[in-house]
């Protein structure tokens, strides 16, 4: 009995997940997953409708499920008069109440700062923002009509592509405006909420917090600049939390501490090979006193750009702490062989995670 409740618990949790991403053929989806019958999928989401969380939509063949929620949706002028805390405070807040104080915390840090950069960057005209909360969790929109991020920050640095605006995004400290804005909202928001996606430019990145990981997706580009975040409520993680997590000196907040994607850098099919493809690796970094390379993704690396992190870089910037994470074998050997170089006149700094 405990094995089926625990199953039946499993699949509604299960359904409630993915109903919005597969609204039109979760029933199939769910029974491949668990190696269950569709009929016993169709139990659960009998049950679901009738428990109101979930809204079933047309007939049988083209039957569709959406969950039920709450949802509050507003149009802002783009102009120096807007005032992030009072969208949160009038159109967001309302809809949490209720919501536990970390997770609420969080949520208003990030739709803050996603706001003020539509504001003050976005060169747009009008922002939608939109709140949900749903049986699953809160999520929350933040979409505007200007120039996208991707491209802003492409001109902004020179850079040769939009792909290559977005590594440069994850490590942080990035901004176009750099009187105004430290270049912290977006790398922070990101690492705070569950899930996260910027879509921009014909490119959707996307992190998710529990593998660490980032992805990179098409997007049929309908203009300006989308934001999406999502947190289960009940989510024991908290803004101080993720603050300490890339400052060296935990309490102090200091953002010293990066985490750097490599797979991102690499165009198509291309591998890492080059110093010139290190050094797009390394923009930026040495703004920072720990820089975390994370090879997850990367199948191998040659000789050069090794050589030009874990050795060029490091005898130039003996006071930045390198580090490297989740390396197969192959490309754990190309960095012990770089850093066999460095190792007697820096070992304090040769440290993997």
């Amino acid at each position: 009995m405990a094995k089926t409740s625990r199953q039946a618990g499993e699949i509604r949790h299960f359904l409630l997940r993915n109903i919005p991403d597969h609204p039109r053929d979760i029933i199939r989806i769910a029974a491949e997953h668990f190696g269950v019958t569709r009929q016993t999928v169709s139990y659960h989401l009998r049950k679901l409708v009738a428990e109101k969380v979930v809204r079933a939509r047309g007939r049988t063949s083209g039957r569709t499920f959406h969950l039920v929620g709450q949802r509050t949706s507003r149009n802002y002028e783009l102009t120096g008069a807007l005032e992030e805390h009072v969208v949160w405070r009038e159109l967001v807040a309302p809809l949490l109440e209720g919501t536990p104080a970390n997770a609420l915390g969080i949520c208003q840090y990030g739709l803050t700062e996603m706001l003020n950069n539509a504001r003050d960057h976005s060169a747009g005209t009008t922002v939608q923002v939109s709140a949900s909360r749903l049986p699953v969790g809160i999520e929350l929109k933040v979409w505007d009509d200007g120039v996208g991020v991707f491209r802003k920050i492409e001109e902004a640095l020179g850079l040769h592509s939009a792909r290559e605006a977005v590594l440069e995004l994850t490590k942080g400290k990035l901004t176009t405006d750099p009187a105004r804005h430290s270049g912290e909202g977006i790398f922070f928001t990101s690492r705070m909420f569950d899930s996260f996606t910027l879509r921009s430019d014909g490119l959707a990145l996307l992190h998710d917090v529990e593998s660490g990981d980032w992805f990179i997706e098409g997007w049929s580009d309908v203009g300006g600049t989308q934001v999406t975040m999502s947190i289960d409520p009940e989510t024991s993680r908290t803004e101080a939390s993720v603050f300490d997590e890339f400052s060296s000196e935990a309490g102090d907040y200091a953002f010293d501490v990066t985490h750097v994607p490599v797979a991102l850098a690499a165009i198509g099919e291309e591998n890492l090979i080059s110093r010139s493809q290190a050094r797009r690796v390394l923009s930026r970094c040495n703004l920072f006193r720990k820089v975390i390379f994370d090879f997850n993704g990367v199948s191998r690396i040659g000789q050069a750009f090794a050589d030009e992190v874990f050795r060029v870089f490091q005898e130039a910037n003996p006071e930045i702490n390198l580090m490297h994470m989740r390396a197969n074998p192959e490309v754990e050997k190309m960095i012990a062989r770089a850093r066999s170089r460095t190792a007697a006149a820096h070992p304090e700094q040769l440290t993997l995670v």
